[in-house]
């Protein structure tokens, strides 16, 4: 790749390179409109080899928290620098300021060195003429305290979600008329909270894997609701996780473990995941049916079918079947397979949380154009089920057109298609009108839908 956007030869000795690669990420994310984990990628294969592995990991560490944190609250820091600046800065001064505010106001850096290093900062992007600017904000939110500037939870709670707690306007007030105002905001919160990485034991004791951790100093304690779910407390990189305790473990949240498990482990022999990239629940059902069942896991997208394939080898799955297809128009033959899950493509409004950049991404339109795409994989899943098979149908989103709407104009259309309701053994808790409910700022993971359903037998 060129020469960046912005970026200069010539900049102060003095400047921490974690800051400068971190603005430099941002603006690219800025500017060019692409996946920031994509880009941050391009920066660290570009990065000159170190003599020390351990150092080059700790800067990657502090760059990818800068930049996943600003990114996640660059709502936050462009209503301070709208309420403090006469006109909206250019694009490299924004990202020096975002810098700046996020180390103020989450990281609780020593104002001196915030300032000074953002200053050199705007000169090192080719804004030497805004260094000023740069100086006065950053000094004022310094002196003044940030919340000073923003409408008080108590006052105006809608208006502090969206501009505080950093979440569209559209999704915050969609939230509002389905919950409580203070539970809006504790959802609000827990999106911009960083999720531990939860782990599930793969056909191991649980005890055997924290006596694994602690031989690692890591602290590992079982999860709330999933049986076989592990939270990591210590903050160790997923690679190494799975590098250390191997097929012991895949990385997976508590609510998506739950889904799987609604499935009963009876007589089901052929079993469809209809949209199954990366490849988490498909594992998952592999194992739980054990090797007198074939799980078939389709999806569309080649690349992160790949990443399935993986986590099939490195799990010794061999009953596990990889197939990339279209879910709405699958090559298979009807009414064959006795369990489908359709872990539907959706808006990801459970997962905020995981997903630095999915809030501003998402667009009220997607709410149209989704649903029909999860009626179209549902219907698709119904005509693949036997006579008396299950279907599960879930997603991680908490909005209701791409979770009881969906179910509930399928089950009026069709009179082979009966509802369930949620098993027993799962936490009545977590269960919502015969349905799999969960919600972060409630239960503590990610948010989660999910409904039973079976196609009745034929009459004879």
């Amino acid at each position: 790749m060129g020469a960046r956007q912005g970026s200069s030869p010539h900049h102060s000795a003095s400047l921490d390179p974690v800051r400068l690669r971190a603005a430099r990420v941002l603006l690219q994310w800025l500017t060019r409109k692409g996946y920031v984990r994509e880009i941050l990628s391009e920066f660290e294969e570009e990065e000159p080899s170190q003599p020390s592995t351990r150092i080059r990991s700790a800067e990657r560490r502090r760059v990818r928290e800068l930049v996943y944190g600003c990114v996640r609250l660059h709502g936050r820091y462009d209503f301070l620098v709208r309420r403090l600046a006469k006109q909206a800065p250019q694009a490299p001064v924004r990202v020096a300021l975002w810098l700046g505010l996020h180390e103020l106001c989450e990281l609780r850096s020593p104002p001196h060195a915030v300032v000074s290093q953002c200053v050199e900062l705007a000169r090192a992007l080719r804004c030497a003429h805004a260094a000023g600017f740069v100086n006065g904000i950053l000094r004022r939110v310094a002196r003044e305290g940030p919340h000073r500037h923003f409408p008080s939870a108590q006052e105006n709670p809608l208006e502090y979600a969206v501009n505080w707690l950093s979440h569209p306007r559209w999704l915050v007030e969609r939230w509002a008329e389905v919950l409580p105002l203070d539970q809006v905001l504790a959802l609000c919160e827990a999106d911009n909270r960083r999720p531990p990485l939860v782990l599930r034991s793969c056909g191991r004791d649980r005890e055997e894997l924290l006596r694994a951790a602690r031989e690692l100093g890591w602290e590992l304690q079982p999860g709330r609701w999933a049986n076989d779910a592990l939270v990591l407390h210590t903050r160790v990189p997923a690679p190494r996780v799975l590098a250390e305790l191997g097929a012991m473990v895949t990385i997976q949240d508590e609510a998506a473990q739950l889904v799987p498990t609604l499935f009963s482990q009876d007589s089901a022999r052929l079993i469809l995941d209809l949209c199954a990239a990366p490849g988490g629940k498909a594992a998952q059902l592999a194992e739980r049916f054990g090797s007198s069942a074939e799980v078939v896991a389709l999806d569309a997208q080649l690349g992160r079918m790949r990443r399935l394939c993986e986590m099939r080898r490195r799990l010794g799955l061999s009953q596990l079947r990889a197939l990339v297809a279209d879910g709405t128009r699958p090559p298979l033959r009807p009414a064959s397979f006795d369990a489908i899950l359709v872990d539907a493509p959706c808006s990801g409004t459970g997962v905020l949380a995981r997903r630095h950049e999915a809030r501003w991404r998402r667009k009220p339109s997607d709410l149209i154009k989704l649903p029909r795409l999860q009626r179209e994989l549902l219907a698709s899943a119904v005509e693949l089920c036997a006579f008396g098979g299950i279907i599960v149908y879930a997603t991680c989103s908490l909005e209701r057109e791409e979770n009881e709407a969906v179910v509930d104009a399928l089950l009026e259309e069709r009179e082979d298609l009966v509802e369930l309701g949620i098993p027993a053994r799962v936490p009545k808790e977590l269960v919502q009108n015969g349905r799999l409910r969960v919600w972060p700022h409630l239960h503590d993971c990610d948010g989660a839908f999910a409904a039973v359903l079976t196609r009745k037998e034929r009459r004879s």
